[in-house]
Parts: C-alpha cells; structure tokens; sequence
C-alpha cells in the first residue's frame, strides 16, 4: 500500500532562463481527456478546464521613461485613469505629464505624447498619452485611450475607455483616427488595401472597427516578411521590442492564400513551426510542428479552427511512435460539457516518464482505455474514460479563497503570466495524496501553488481537500489528473494574453477586459469623492 504522502515538486535551480519551451513533463492526460504526450509545449497547449487567477489592472508596473533631456529614470508606473504616475524606491510617487516625458515604457508596452489628433470627429490639440503599436513603411500607429466622465457613462452609456487607433505618416503634423463611421472601410483600406489578404477582410460585409487590431498586427508581420525582420517575444511569450527582454525569435516564413507560417527558435535552436489565419486573437489553422534540439520533428499536430484533429509523435531517430486523433465524444446527459477521446492507429509500446514510471496502456478497437503506472504495489490509473467528469469545483473554489495577489508581487509587476501544469494523485477514498508541478512559470507563482498544495489540497494538511473518488469497474482506485493552473494579468492596455480562439474563451477574454476598464473607472469614482 502507499503508505505515506507523496508530494512531488519541480525544483530548478536557476529561473533565468525560464523553461517555458521544450519541457519534459512525461505522459499525462488533463481533465479534457488531452494527452500531453512527453513535453508541455505552452504555445499550443489550450486546455478548456482549468483553475485560472487573472489579475485585474490596478497596479504598478516595472517600467521607466525619458525625460525631455533624454535620461532613462526607471522605477515603477501606474496609470490612474488618464494620469500616469512614477516612484523610484526611495520616493514618494508622482505624476509625469505629456509636457514633461518623451515616451515611457511599461513591460512590453511604451507610450509617448501627441498633439494635434482625432477623437471622433474632433482634432484635439492638447498633448496626451498614446500607446505605440508599430511602424509600417513611415506610417506610425497608437493607440488612443480616451476616458470617459461620469456623465457621459450614465446618460450617453460610453464604456468608461475609449480605445481608437490612431495613424500619421513620417513628418505630417495630425493624426488620424480609425472608429466605425461611414469611412472606416475607406480608411483602411487605404492603408492596408495593398495586401490581398487584407483587401478581402476589410472589403467583408463584416468588417468592424474591432477588426482593425487584427488588421495592423497582420500588416505588420507580413512588412516584416517582406524585409526577412524577426519579432521577438519575452519569456512570457508577450512581442517585445526591449533587446534586454528578447527571449524568442519568430519569423514569418510562409504567406500562402490566408494561411501564415511563423517560426519560433530559442538561442537558434528551431523550437516550433506553426499556421495561422489570425492574429488578434491567434487562430492556428492548419499544421504545428515541435522540434527537438537537434532539428528532428518531434510532433506534428493538424489543427482545424485552433483544435487540434490529427496528432503524429516521432522519437530521436525521426521513427513514428505515435498517431492518433481527437474526436467529439457526446455524453448522453443534456447539461453535460462534451469531453474529448483520442483514437490510435500504431503500435503503443512501453513509455516510461521523465521519473522513470513504468506506463501500461492498452487499448480497444485503435481507442486508448487504460493507462496506468505502479507506486510501490498499489496501480495509479489516469482518466481515460472520456465520460467521466472529475468534478473539481471544491478545488477552483478553495484556490479562489486561497489566492491573494500580495503573494506575487514580483511576478505582477514582471508580468509573469502562463500555465503551470500540477498532476495529482488521490487515493481510493478521494484524498489527494500526491501533488507535482510539471513545469515552472515564476518563482513566487510557483512557491504559491507549493504553500497551497501543502496548506490546503494535500491529505494531511490542515484543510485537506476531498473529491469523489476515481471508479473503474465500480471500484474505487487510485488515480493520477493535471490540472493546468493559469495566471494572467489583465490591464486596459494590455489584456491577458492566449493563443486560444474557442468562443467560452473569447467571451471570457472579453469580460475580463470589461473588468479591467471597470477597475479603471472605480478609481476614476474614487478620484471624484476624494
């Protein structure tokens, strides 16, 4: 029998690099019924159960900006409303202006002062803050945050931000703006309309204003195609032009019809090659490759609308040992999410994980039923069944009491933000008896998940947590699931980043951004009072 609790923790001695590509975590299987089949690969890992913390806006930012005679004076930054503030570690905070700054930079974001700029149809003359997106070929786009009053909020029902893009070429003196009114498509395509597959979104009956982030990361990437430019992104995965935050090269390969081919390599080593049809939000269409070190396919997914349909996994020596494929399982109760299964069509042989744990699978006509591992005479069973549904609200709920944003500062104001992977094991009676974190993210996130495993989840901890137990046959076993952790940091200006399309998730997006510009407005009614 286990006789003992056995707690698992990925301890690495050094953060610097932050191993977010290329992580051997063994074989598992989420609560989805996804096979995370030797690696954690983030930037295709999509998982739709998931505990999640999103930080909202209000908060200082790790930052610094320029003064008018071009010092660099770095510290930390934070925007209240339309008013930005500084403090260094020794003073008290205060206001930098649009009269007193060139640009400021907060993360991966900068801003800069304009004057002479369309709001609506109105030109504005006093010098305001704007978020810089990109340069096209002389032309420089922002983005305008406009922040609405009280009255505006209450009897013009105004969201309390405005976001408009904003364009000028090279030395022209006003700004020009983007916002739904009879010349929008005229605009855009104006700009964009040399790029075929532009010109066909914009001249799409469907074409909004909301399309038009869409519409400048795609001209700015398919500029860079055409001068061979790289984009780098930082150890989060956020695009970045900081050289002291450049992590990532990605390189647009491949423009084929709607189809884009990006590149993603680490210190020059190729790490993934992926298809896309959009950017804002990124949709993967088409094929994913992951790499080994040495350049060799590691695995080749086939993804249709951002899922993943078709999944081929090779070994060193470039042999197949995996094929298989994700199709809809429908449960018969109505209110039941579907679950996703997998079918196999090669020979499975033994695998053994990166702790060395034997795994047994077998399998019934090409369809993975079984799949388990020994800890000392007692059988661990993974969740292969597709209909069963692991319950794990208690879970969520008691990590939402849990979880207090003072415990991560450092990673708040680092932006770390990413998915952690935690595989546990409960024994037959429902107690969690075993918990591991597959991968890393930030080191105050990851002493977090470790003070909670111990404090909260783990069966002889003060507060252990119980779930129904796990049945085969009607008999209770032991059982291993992961449960992706993510966290996220969700400013007006910058909102919590995924490469994930699914609908849930874009609503999910969408109210979180809501959230944020509500924080916004709270500390605007805060102002007001004061």
């Amino acid at each position: 029998m286990i006789n003992k609790i056995i707690v698992f923790f990925v301890l690495l001695t050094s953060y610097t690099n932050h191993l977010h590509a290329q992580v051997e975590v063994g074989q598992h299987i989420d609560l989805d019924g996804y096979l995370i089949d030797g690696f954690f690969d983030p930037i295709a890992y999509h998982p739709e159960t998931l505990i999640s913390s999103i930080y909202q806006s209000s908060s200082y930012e790790k930052g610094y900006y320029y003064d008018l005679n071009d010092k660099r004076i770095n510290g930390s930054i934070f925007f209240e409303n339309n008013k930005i503030f500084f403090r260094s570690e020794n003073e008290n905070r205060k206001r930098v202006k649009p009269t007193e700054a060139k640009s400021i930079v907060l993360g991966v974001d900068s801003f800069f002062a304009i004057s002479n700029f369309y709001f609506k149809n109105r030109l504005k003359k006093h010098p305001e803050f704007v978020q810089y997106v990109t340069e096209i070929n002389g032309y420089t786009f922002v983005k305008h945050h406009h922040f609405t009053t009280e009255i505006e909020q209450q009897y013009s029902m105004r969201d309390p931000i405005i976001s408009t893009y904003l364009v000028k070429y090279k030395d022209e003196s006003i700004w020009y703006n983007f916002h739904n009114n009879s010349s929008l498509k005229e605009k855009a395509l104006k700009y964009f309309g040399h790029i075929p597959i532009l010109r066909a979104k914009i001249n799409s009956k469907y074409f909004i204003k909301e399309d038009m982030e869409d519409i400048i990361k795609m001209a700015e990437f398919y500029n860079k195609y055409q001068k061979s430019l790289p984009i780098y992104l930082d150890k989060y995965w956020l695009e970045t032009k900081d050289d002291n935050r450049k992590v990532y090269t990605v390189n647009v390969t491949e423009i084929v019809d709607s189809v884009w081919t990006l590149e993603y390599s680490k210190a020059d080593t190729l790490l993934y090659s992926i298809q896309y049809t959009s950017f804002s939000p990124f949709n993967k269409d088409g094929k994913f490759y992951a790499f080994y070190p040495d350049g060799k396919v590691r695995q080749k997914t086939i993804y249709k609308s951002n899922k993943p349909k078709d999944v081929k996994t090779f070994n060193t020596n470039g042999e197949l040992t995996k094929h298989y494929q994700y199709k809809k399982h429908s449960i018969p109760h109505a209110y039941s999410p579907q679950k996703k299964t997998y079918y196999h069509t090669v020979n499975q042989l033994l695998k053994e994980d990166t702790n060395r744990i034997k795994l047994n699978q077998k399998y019934q006509n090409n369809t993975l039923v079984e799949s388990f591992f020994t800890i000392e005479s007692d059988t661990v069973y993974q969740i292969t069944d597709p209909n069963y549904n692991l319950n794990i609200r208690s879970l969520k709920k008691r990590f939402g009491y849990y979880i207090n944003s003072d415990s991560y500062k450092n990673a708040i104001h680092e932006n770390a933000q990413g998915t952690i992977l935690a595989s546990f094991i409960m024994d037959p009676k429902g107690y969690i008896i075993g918990a591991k974190l597959l991968n890393t993210l930030h080191p105050e996130i990851d002493s977090l998940l470790h003070d909670f495993f111990s404090n909260e989840v783990l069966k002889e901890s003060r507060q252990s947590l119980h779930l129904k137990p796990y049945k085969i046959n009607k008999t209770k076993q032991y059982c291993e699931f992961v449960v992706p952790f993510q966290f996220g940091i969700n400013r007006f200006y910058r909102e919590t980043f995924i490469y994930y399309n699914d609908y849930n998730n874009m609503m999910f997006q969408y109210q979180l951004h809501q959230q944020a510009i509500m924080s916004q407005y709270q500390l605007q009614q805060q102002a007001i009072y004061e």
